[in-house]
């Protein structure tokens, strides 16, 4: 039986530091997925060479339209891609100590992911309209 394929969502895919992730863990098999901005649709010369035609990899390689600050959007493709790692890449130091966190500990990399899984399930609609409603009734 063929080992399952690991995915990982890069919310910042589209950076400098998001495109050598996604080449990186390419390179170690995983499914990466990205997540961009609508805004972002003429920004994406970082990451042009990863989706041609000439790349082998590009078919493990997908693009969402969504947006941190939107729950909706975020849960969404959370839902759909069920990553088993997410990272934004801010700092890459920070970025990188934590790649190799998640490498060298697959314990590790399953509890992450799982419990940012569940931490996600806080912000569904219901949720929300079930605070709002709760400040409302006050």
């Amino acid at each position: 039986m063929a080992k399952p394929v690991k995915k990982a969502l890069i919310t910042g895919i589209t950076g400098q530091d998001g495109s050598y992730l996604a080449e990186l863990l390419l390179e170690k098999g995983y499914e990466v997925h990205g997540l961009v901005c609508r805004t972002s649709t003429f920004n994406r010369h970082n990451i042009a060479h990863i989706f041609s035609n000439k790349n082998p990899r590009a078919k493990l390689t997908f693009l969402h339209y969504g947006d941190m600050t939107d729950m909706h959007s975020l849960l969404s493709v959370l839902e759909q891609v069920k990553p088993d790692e997410m990272v934004k890449p801010d700092s890459p130091k920070a970025l990188a100590e934590g790649i190799k966190k998640i490498l060298a500990d697959p314990a590790f990399a399953a509890n992450l992911a799982k419990a940012a899984h569940e931490k996600v399930q806080e912000y569904t609609w219901a949720k929300r309209a079930q605070n709002i409603l709760s400040f409302v009734q006050r």
